[in-house]
C-alpha cells in the first residue's frame, strides 16, 4: 500500500488509544508525530512542517480546541480533524467557528478515520502537486504561460469546491441534503442564544412520519429513501427563510421556526407541514404512497430555555400524537 506523502501530527492524552491509532496510522502515512496534549503539541507543531492535525478534545493542560485556536492565528488553512468521546455542541460550534475539517466521535472506526484523513488533505496534495508541476514549467515560453494561469485558475476554484464538498459530508445528511443531527443541534444551540441576546421567541418541532417502517418492508428501502428525500424538499418550498429544518436520523426531523411571537402563528406553520401530505408521495412514477405525520411542538422560553428540555419536550408532545391516533399536532404546554 503506498503511504499518503504527509506528516501527521496526532494529539490523545489516552496512550492506550493513541498506541493502537498511532501503529494504524504508521501504515498509512509517511510520518506521525505524536503529542498528549496541546501544550506538547503546539511546541512540535512551531518546530516541524505539518501537514494534517487530529487531536482530541478533552485533554490536561491545553485541550484540543484552545490548541487549533492558537494554530488557527497562524495558520487559516491546515486540514485539521477532531476527535472526542462527547457529542457536545458546545464543542460543535467552537469547531465550526474554528474551521474544523472532519468531527469524529469515539470509538473511532479506524478506516472510517483514514477515509475522513484522504478527504481533508485531497486538496493540499492537490495543491502541492499543482506546485510541483509549476517549477518544471517555469522555463516554458510565454505562449504556454498564458495556458498554465488558465489551468492553474481552474484547478483553484476546484480545490475551493473540493473543501466545501468535505465540509458538507461532515454537516449535512447525505440523503436529503438538510443540516445532520451534529448540525440542528449546533444550530438549535446557537437559535438559543440568539433569543436570549435579542430577549425573542421560537418553536421546535419535533416531525415523526406515521407507519413509515411499513414503507420500506412493504415496497424496499430505496423507496423509502425517496420518500424521505421528497418530504425534505416538500418542507424546505413550505417554510420561510429564517426557519431550519434538520434530520435527526430514519424519519425524524427537527424544525426550527424562529421568531415566532405566538402560539396562533405557530399552529399555522404546523398545519401547512400536515398539508404537505394531502398529496401522495409519487415515487419512481410506479408507487403513490399515502402518508402522514405526527408533530410535537416545544416553545422557547414558555416551555423550556436549554436545548435538551426543548427537544425531550416537543418529542413527549410528537409521541402523545402517535399513542392517540398518530397525524396531528401537540403543544407541550397543552399536556
Amino acid at each position: 500500500m503506498n503511504k499518503l506523502p504527509i506528516r501527521l501530527l496526532y494529539v490523545e492524552d489516552d496512550t492506550d488509544i493513541a498506541q493502537e491509532i498511532i501503529e494504524f496510522l504508521s501504515y498509512r502515512v509517511s510520518e506521525v508525530l505524536y503529542a498528549r496534549d496541546g501544550e506538547e503539541a503546539y511546541s512540535i507543531y512551531i518546530q516541524n512542517e505539518i501537514d494534517v492535525i487530529v487531536t482530541d478534545i478533552q485533554m490536561p493542560k491545553m485541550n484540543g480546541l484552545e490548541f487549533i485556536a492558537k494554530v488557527r492565528q497562524d495558520n487559516r488553512t491546515i486540514p485539521v480533524v477532531i476527535t472526542t468521546a462527547y457529542n457536545d455542541n458546545a464543542f460543535l460550534l467552537e469547531s465550526i467557528n474554528l474551521g474544523i475539517d472532519g468531527y469524529l466521535l469515539k470509538p473511532i472506526d479506524l478506516e472510517v478515520m483514514f477515509e475522513t484523513i484522504e478527504k481533508v488533505v485531497k486538496p493540499m496534495l492537490m495543491h502541492r502537486r499543482i506546485e510541483e508541476l509549476n517549477e518544471r514549467l517555469i522555463d516554458i515560453n510565454a505562449e504556454l504561460e498564458a495556458k498554465i494561469a488558465h489551468a492553474v485558475q481552474k484547478n483553484t476554484r476546484s480545490l475551493v469546491q473540493e473543501n466545501t464538498e468535505i465540509k458538507k459530508i461532515a454537516f449535512y445528511d447525505v440523503l436529503t441534503g438538510v443540516p445532520n443531527r451534529a448540525l440542528i443541534y449546533a444550530l438549535l444551540e446557537k437559535e438559543i442564544q440568539k433569543a436570549q441576546r435579542k430577549g425573542s421567541k421560537f418553536a421546535l418541532f419535533f416531525i415523526d412520519l406515521d407507519n413509515f417502517k411499513a414503507i420500506n418492508d412493504n415496497y424496499g428501502h430505496h423507496v423509502g429513501d425517496q420518500v424521505l428525500i421528497e418530504f425534505a424538499q416538500r418542507l424546505q418550498a413550505t417554510l420561510r427563510e429564517s426557519d431550519t429544518i434538520g434530520r435527526l436520523g430514519g424519519d425524524e426531523f427537527l424544525l426550527i421556526a424562529a421568531d415566532i411571537e405566538d402560539s396562533s402563528a405557530v399552529t399555522v406553520l404546523a398545519q401547512k407541514i400536515l398539508h404537505l401530505f394531502k398529496e401522495p408521495f409519487e415515487i419512481e412514477q410506479e408507487y403513490a404512497i399515502k402518508l402522514s405525520c405526527s408533530i410535537g411542538i416545544s416553545c422557547f422560553p414558555r416551555d423550556a430555555t436549554s436545548m435538551e428540555e426543548l427537544i425531550r419536550d416537543a418529542d413527549k408532545a410528537m409521541y402523545s400524537i402517535k399513542k392517540e391516533s398518530k397525524e396531528g399536532v401537540a403543544f407541550f404546554s397543552s399536556l
